[in-house]
């Protein structure tokens, strides 16, 4: 695997977990900005309840986010658990310690996955070794 392929899979590991945390303070934002407006006001309904188009223009961002983060997550997730299983430079146990937490905390692990297996450890490969000819 080559340096520049490392480099490109070490960014691409971030932008799930990138884009839950800003994806979810949108959303976030948005509903308590609206509990706030209702502890202000009550009985008033807020402004942009009365015109859809400003709800949704909130919203939008936050899902756009989560739906990308979330298509990169996927891809990423399926290739690390690939490389997970073909690692040939890990010991067995290692293999199902990394399986384990990519399948359980996925998108938070994935940069620390990136980063012991693929980044720092230069016996990664997912290649058989090739075995000896004896004659």
């Amino acid at each position: 695997m080559t340096r520049n392929y490392k480099i490109i899979l070490g960014i691409l590991s971030f932008i799930p977990l990138i884009g839950m945390i800003f994806g979810m303070s949108i959303y976030f934002s948005f509903i308590f900005d609206m509990i706030g407006h209702s502890m202000d006001n009550p009985g008033e309904p807020p402004a942009f309840a009365e015109n859809p188009q400003d709800i949704i223009s909130k919203i939008i961002p936050a899902v756009l986010m989560l739906f990308v983060s979330g298509l990169v997550g996927f891809g990423l997730f399926i290739y690390f658990l690939v490389c997970a299983i073909k690692d040939k430079s890990a010991t067995e146990n290692d293999r199902i310690l990394w399986i384990l937490l990519l399948v359980f905390l996925s998108y938070f692990v994935m940069p620390i996955y990136w980063y012991v297996r693929l980044w720092s450890n230069p016996d990664f490969t997912m290649k058989d070794k090739p075995e000896e000819l004896s004659i």
